[in-house]
């Protein structure tokens, strides 16, 4: 089950507005099974534009639905002036701990939010550490890929180099 926020976007102008448009319709001519209802416990996944409240995103997580988030763009210094971190704060938060994907409107966009948050994918040692702490990350999945260090010198450098 999928849930997008359409009705934001209704009566709007805009590419967003009209890229969610599209996807709507793109959607239903696939028998994409949509809700409008966020508080349906059968939604796997959502899709929004930008943000969209933390709360239940948080909410949504902890369910295990993932969050895809679509950005065209972000607020920056140079045109928004000092109150630029406060308008991405939401937008930041999500792209940076909350979405499981994101949807850039173009290459420029992509390099604005990596500019402006980094990227989220790129994990630090304590975030794995972490993760794996809170049983995020299976160590032991169905598969597996072929052994590729077969010497214990290297299997132990990596492990040390964690601890």
């Amino acid at each position: 089950m999928l849930y997008i926020p359409f009705d934001h976007y209704q009566g709007q102008v805009g590419g967003p507005t009209t890229f969610m448009r599209y996807l709507h319709d793109f959607l239903l001519g696939h028998n994409v099974e949509i809700t409008k209802d966020v508080s349906d416990p059968r939604i796997k996944t959502i899709f929004f534009f930008i943000a969209f409240d933390l709360d239940q995103l948080k909410q949504l997580k902890s369910r295990g639905c993932r969050i895809i988030q679509r950005l065209d763009g972000i607020y920056y210094p140079s045109k928004h002036g000092v109150k630029y971190r406060d308008l991405n704060r939401d937008i930041e938060s999500i792209y940076c701990k909350l979405a499981d994907y994101v949807v850039f409107q173009s290459r420029y966009s992509k390099l604005q939010c990596s500019a402006q948050f980094g990227n989220p994918k790129d994990f630090s040692i304590n975030d794995v550490c972490d993760k794996i702490s809170k049983n995020k990350i299976d160590l032991s999945p169905d598969f597996q890929r072929y052994f590729v260090w077969k010497e214990i010198k290297k299997q132990s450098r990596l492990i040390e180099s964690i601890l």
